[in-house]
């Protein structure tokens, strides 16, 4: 059986992480965005907030913890019972 995976949160856990270090270590993180759609429609399926992607740079949510909020009903849509 498929099972639907949410990496979002993994992927915002490393982008924080990687923001937190110095600029020599990290220059870049791998992000999948190919295809575009897959990046909100599928590495955010569970969150109301998105990460903002501007001219290949991502923008860090400043909320508290990962900055990323999760939608209660969105989880229901996968819900098993």
């Amino acid at each position: 059986m498929y099972k639907r995976q949410d990496p979002g949160m993994g992927w915002v856990a490393n982008l924080h992480l990687s923001a937190s270090l110095p600029e020599s270590l990290t220059k870049y993180i791998e992000t999948p965005l190919d295809p575009l759609w897959w990046f909100n429609d599928v590495l955010f399926a569970i969150t109301k907030n998105k990460i903002i992607v501007e001219d290949g740079y991502a923008i860090l949510p400043e909320d508290a913890g990962l900055g990323l909020e999760v939608s209660d009903e969105a989880i229901k849509k996968y819900e098993v019972e």
